[in-house]
């Protein structure tokens, strides 16, 4: 088992505690290493999907991330970035926007709270 492997499976363990449903994709190189879902809450109906992509150092480039802001818009899921902030600790991210990749232009992403 590789370290990105076990990585994605330790953020998938924290979605599951927090109650969501989750698909690891494994091996599919495709935009999102998970899709976690779960019911919202009783007043708004239908499913809330996140496509999670999952990074042990934080650096998502443009092009990886601009593919999954767009394959999230497509099926109304919520982007999100996983990383490992410090040992032991996950952290996650919604992306708000398309990165341009421009130095000194701060990525367009906010906190998620599970």
């Amino acid at each position: 088992m590789s370290l990105g492997s076990d990585f994605e499976r330790r953020v998938m363990a924290k979605l599951k505690e927090h109650g969501w449903y989750v698909m690891r994709a494994a091996g599919s190189r495709g935009v999102a290493d998970l899709v976690a879902m779960r019911q919202r809450d009783p007043v708004r109906l239908g499913p809330e999907v996140l496509l999670v992509q999952c990074k042990r150092g934080f650096q998502c480039g443009p092009k990886e991330w601009n593919a999954l802001v767009s394959a999230a818009e497509q099926v109304c899921a919520v982007p999100v970035l996983a990383a490992k902030v410090k040992r032991g600790v996950i952290g996650f991210w919604r992306m708000t926007g398309r990165k341009t990749g421009r130095k000194g232009v701060k990525a367009p992403i906010e906190e998620l709270v599970l």
